[in-house]
């Protein structure tokens, strides 16, 4: 499996949020969207921060293809366009995946091919 970080976008929220968009490849089977994390220092890992209202997008990252919030998606070896929310995310860490860590940028400004994604905060 081989996951390429696309962009990294600030949030408007009450609370530190941004959007990640990533680009998973080379894998066929489940992938589990609830393995991304990120460390917090002094803290188990169940009390790490996870991805929040996560979406597998077409490849050009136009529109969302599953219309729903899906924990565990399937890769069929084509490569799989994933956004989600991620609070408290830290720049200066690296972010958690099921193929290892990789390191964050800076955010950017979203694109917008993206603007139909819309946050809605955790109640």
């Amino acid at each position: 499996m081989r996951i390429e970080l696309l962009g990294i976008y600030a949030v408007e929220a009450s609370e530190p949020c941004h959007l990640l968009e990533l680009m998973v490849s080379e894998h066929v089977g489940k992938v589990d969207i609830g393995a991304f994390t990120q460390e917090q220092a002094g803290q188990p890992r169940p009390n790490w921060q996870v991805p929040w209202h996560e979406r597998v997008l077409n490849a050009e990252g136009t529109m969302d293809v599953l219309g729903r919030f899906s924990r565990k998606v399937v890769a069929d070896g084509n490569p799989l366009r994933l956004v989600f929310y991620f609070h408290y995310l830290d720049l200066d860490k690296p972010l958690i995946t099921p193929a290892g860590e990789i390191a964050l940028q800076r955010p950017q400004e979203r694109p917008p091919r993206l603007a139909f994604l819309k946050y809605d905060p955790p109640d």
